[in-house]
């Protein structure tokens, strides 16, 4: 049984009440990050300062993975998240004699062999659409999605960069630069990964050594793949998406898939998207969870993953008092 903690201070109080068997440490959270995190895990009596912490960052450098073991973390993956790889590290760190359940080892589904797939995206020339569809397990319907809510969430991302450094709000403008990164990594964007990367990291010493070379880079990048996306969209038909079924609400597996869905946010974005779909057909005829549903879609549509952990708590508290 998985528990979901939103930020740092969450994480260390739940070691405090119960032992759990690993933790998954996201390293770029709200309120207190992993690294801090991490140290008061270390510094706390009894057994909870021994529990295995596994990072998940989204910095592949070799110095982070090097700060993260320095700290006190016990082992390191590198976002995106593959399932395969989280499973292997988290079975290598469990107590094989504790009286817990095994995590079942999973296989990746083998990438569609037809060519209808290959031709969908064929006119990409800045993406890696091999390394895209892998995030994905190879659902190419989702990574057509993905592509599009991309091209329209990082349309304005220059105009909301410049104006977060001409306010000298430097935090907002590490945040755009990570999530820039990360998504670039999910949707195999590696030629302007990079350059969000090394954006991020001069951001992060602020006005005092702060590149604007890096920003020119970032800014060229992208403007060629939006271009690129933007001509790859004109060559795609129209579907139209059919009626959603209404169904009985049956809050007990609402709460279910909410709780499956919030787990798989930072893990399995597949995952979360197919919870969400289910979601929104269980939960038709309930107008106050529907408007949740969509103020949740779209955090998600616009990547912005700690949003859509506070809206799926708010949906948790709601199953919640529908089952009481």
């Amino acid at each position: 049984m998985a528990t979901v903690a939103n930020h740092g201070r969450a994480a260390i109080d739940a070691l405090q009440i119960a032992p759990f068997d690993v933790v998954l440490m996201d390293c770029q959270m709200p309120i207190m990050d992993g690294y801090e995190a991490t140290r008061h895990i270390r510094a706390l009596p009894g057994a909870a300062s021994e529990v295995p912490i596994i990072a998940m960052t989204a910095n592949a450098m070799q110095g982070d993975h090097q700060k993260c073991l320095a700290i006190g973390m016990n082992d390191y993956l590198a976002k995106p998240i593959v399932k395969t790889e989280m499973y292997a590290a988290i079975q290598r760190w469990i107590d094989p004699d504790a009286a817990v359940p095994t995590i079942p080892a999973t296989t990746e589904p083998a990438p569609p062999s037809d060519e209808p797939v290959a031709e969908r995206f064929a006119s990409l020339s800045t993406f890696v659409v091999e390394v895209g569809l892998r995030y994905v397990s190879h659902n190419a319907d989702l990574y057509a999605k993905l592509l599009h809510q991309f091209l329209q969430t990082y349309t304005p991302f220059m105009v909301q960069l410049d104006q977060a450094i001409q306010q000298g709000d430097y935090e907002a403008a590490v945040r755009l630069a990570h999530s820039l990164k990360g998504i670039c990594g999910t949707l195999g964007c590696i030629d302007l990964q990079a350059p969000a990367e090394r954006l991020e990291h001069s951001l992060r010493q602020q006005a005092a050594d702060f590149d604007p070379a890096y920003l020119a880079t970032v800014q060229t990048t992208l403007t060629q793949v939006l271009a690129d996306l933007t001509a790859w969209e004109q060559t795609q038909a129209t579907t139209v998406s059919p009626a959603p079924t209404t169904v009985a609400i049956d809050w007990a597996a609402v709460s279910r898939l909410i709780q499956s869905l919030d787990a798989a946010l930072e893990m399995d974005l597949t995952a979360a998207l197919e919870s969400l779909t289910t979601l929104k057909d269980l939960l038709q005829g309930d107008p106050e969870a529907h408007e949740q549903l969509n103020l949740l879609t779209t955090a998600l549509d616009e990547f912005a993953l700690d949003r859509a952990h506070e809206l799926a708590q708010s949906l948790t508290n709601l199953a919640a008092s529908h089952l009481q």
